[in-house]
């Protein structure tokens, strides 16, 4: 059994790490080995340090604040959690560009229909 830095990008899961003070997790993991201190803020938003100890499940992304790491991964590259939460990120943008496509066709059709409304001569009595 051996522990590698989080320098390779090539993790799989049942592979170990050891995670240093001040690295972020390249995979989703669980611990094994150690206690800390981590910040998910970039999963969870919440910027207070949530503690890590062995058995706690830990994402990539977060940063361990504390003392080192040993990480059993779980998951990695496109099937972490933060991939994850980037592809559901990218289908929302994506859904929201097609509402705005035809917010702007509605638009330009009650802009025409107004043009036109108003380019007619009045009525004579």
């Amino acid at each position: 059994m051996s522990c590698t830095g989080i320098l390779s990008a090539a993790e799989r899961p049942g592979d170990r790490l050891l995670v240093a003070t001040g690295e972020r997790l390249a995979a989703d993991g669980v611990i094994l080995a150690g206690r800390s201190e981590i910040d998910q803020s970039l999963i969870t938003g919440e910027t207070a340090p949530v503690a890590a100890a062995p058995g706690a499940e830990i994402y990539a992304g977060t940063l361990n604040l504390g003392q080192p790491l040993e990480v059993e991964v779980s998951a990695a590259a496109d099937a972490t959690l933060l991939a994850e939460i980037s592809r559901l990120m990218l289908a929302a943008e994506q859904g929201k560009a097609r509402y705005l496509r035809l917010a702007d066709e509605q638009k330009a059709r009650t802009l025409e229909t107004l043009i036109l409304l108003a380019s007619e001569p009045p009525a004579r009595p």
